[in-house]
């Protein structure tokens, strides 16, 4: 791909919302700021550090904008030629349009090919030469998102930078190859660039384009003339014959991985930011490979070496060891992209067969659960509906049912207490001990356990069908304290936990209630904690 072929487009916004326990909501405004870090808005010297790497930009930048000042009727002296002084949005964009031709005879090298537009949402660029005035596009085909406001004071979090975040958020969940995405707000005249990775957000200070028109130029030429790794591609997923593959050096051979298909790809901007691959190392493809990035801390047991050392130790029903890495050298100041690949592969357990099947498959992840506590000394502490996994597929020669995902595992302490301080795990199946802030235990992941069977039973029919929102979901995005009440109160009568049961499980779950229960009484003796 090559930014030679770009052009600037109005992007038709679809979003969504996946929530903690990855089911679908119907907007993301208002839920942005659950997943920025950090925000850090008017950095010094942010034009440099992004673009100054992009060769040859400031001596092409000075030549092009030399250029616009000259002539009888100039584009550029004491503010851009025909900019519209309401700012309105349509006007602003009919200029670009307009400037986007002008400044395109001007350039040596053409890199801009075209504009294209969509009524009412936002401008930025895509990858595609052919764009037209009624083309359409999805957020795959986006590289730098960007928002109009018709009034400088729209630069503010609430307006522009919500909508520039928001956009950010889907480009980065639409490109499973993204690490980092750039983009662009123009608030009136006023002008920021931005940045977002698994960090949070950061903006440069803002400029006024009338009155800085070199350092538009420079900027818009910037995003033109970026290379893949400059504009945040992941360069190690390479493509080759329409096949995309990564390679990896193994037992001192060098292995070739063709991935399949996207399995997972976390919808956020800061934190883990977990990516799964289904793969296979080329010439064996009966073998079912996982391929899985994120971003972790520095301080944090590496998963690869946890997982790792469960497989030696002959763990069972945990997701085996194939082999881990630093996906790219560059480092955020507190994150680090690694890669784990897993020899087992399966589907999330709420897509089982059938009732019988799932109890199975929980009885499987069980059993895995303790197993990786007994062998490897190691306890899970994040006990949710993504990572259990099942394998009905006969020719799959993974586990029938397993654990996955040990990004949050810790050894336990052989000289004390068993467990570790801090909250951890998926909202809604965290243990009302942990919401409480109690040292994490081996009992409070099998309380998880419950937590799991009972939120399929309510959201979940046949075959994995989600039934859409119910009056739980909320636990995805309530404080810890005011988490604690409902699940609490739930539990401790069995009358009321059998008449929420009925009136919230599935039918297709309903006759699982009995059982359901039998559970409950075993992780709640005496309806307490």
């Amino acid at each position: 791909m090559s930014l030679s072929f770009t052009c600037i487009i109005w992007l038709p916004v679809t979003t969504y919302l996946a929530g903690t326990s990855g089911r679908p909501r119907s907007s993301i405004k208002g839920r942005f700021i659950l997943d920025v870090a950090t925000m850090y808005v008017g950095l010094p010297r942010f034009h440099e550090a992004f673009f100054g790497r992009v060769a040859g930009l400031k001596t092409t930048s000075e030549a092009i904008f030399k250029k616009c000042m000259e002539g009888g009727e100039p584009l550029f002296s004491n503010g851009w030629s025909g900019w519209p002084t309401d700012a309105n949005q349509d006007h602003v964009l009919s200029w670009f349009a307009e400037l986007n031709e002008k400044l395109e005879k001007t350039q040596p090298n053409k890199p801009v090919q075209g504009f294209t537009a969509e009524q009412k949402l936002d401008v930025g660029f895509v990858d595609n030469p052919k764009a037209r005035k009624d083309s359409r596009y999805h957020w795959s085909h986006i590289l730098v998102p960007g928002e109009l406001k018709s009034n400088p004071s729209a630069d503010i979090y609430s307006k522009a930078w919500l909508d520039i975040g928001t956009y950010a958020r889907e480009v980065l969940a639409a490109q499973d190859t993204r690490r980092f995405v750039l983009g662009f707000t123009i608030c009136g005249s006023l002008m920021r660039i931005w940045e977002f990775d698994r960090l949070g957000g950061i903006a440069s200070e803002r400029f006024d384009i009338n009155t800085d028109g070199l350092q538009f130029v420079s900027t818009v030429l910037g995003f033109l003339c970026m290379s893949e790794k400059e504009l945040g591609f992941d360069l190690t997923i390479r493509t080759a014959n329409d096949k995309r593959f990564i390679e990896i050096e193994r037992d001192g051979l060098t292995e070739r991985l063709v991935i399949d298909e996207v399995m997972q790809r976390a919808r956020c901007i800061a934190g883990r930011a977990i990516t799964c691959w289904k793969a296979y190392r080329e010439g064996y493809t009966q073998i079912p490979l996982v391929i899985k990035d994120s971003w972790q801390y520095p301080e944090r047991d590496e998963e690869g070496e946890l997982l790792r050392e469960a497989t030696n130790q002959g763990v069972v029903n945990v997701a085996r060891y194939y082999y881990h890495e630093t996906a790219s050298g560059d480092v955020l100041s507190n994150r680090v992209h690694r890669r784990v690949i897993l020899r087992n592969y399966g589907k999330s357990i709420y897509k089982v067969s059938s009732r019988s099947a799932l109890l199975a498959a929980l009885e499987g992840c069980i059993e895995g659960h303790e197993s990786l506590q007994r062998k490897a000394g190691l306890l899970h502490r994040d006990i949710s509906i993504n990572n259990l996994m099942i394998n009905e597929d006969d020719d799959n020669l993974s586990w029938p049912s397993f654990l996955i995902d040990l990004d949050l595992a810790v050894r336990e302490q052989r000289d004390g207490a068993s467990g570790a301080k801090g909250k951890a795990g998926t909202r809604v199946f965290m243990a009302i001990g942990v919401l409480l802030g109690e040292q994490h235990s081996f009992m409070h992941d099998v309380e998880s356990f419950f937590w799991v069977l009972f939120w399929i039973c309510i959201h979940y029919d046949a075959q994995g069908k989600d039934i859409g929102p119910t009056e739980f979901d909320s636990w995805n995005y309530e404080g810890d304290n005011k988490l604690v009440r409902p699940k609490a109160g739930r539990i401790g009568d069995e009358s009321i936990f059998l008449k929420i049961a009925e009136e919230n499980f599935t039918s297709y779950y309903q006759p699982l209630i009995p059982l359901v229960n039998r559970l409950r009484r075993k992780v709640f003796p005496n309806g307490e904690r």
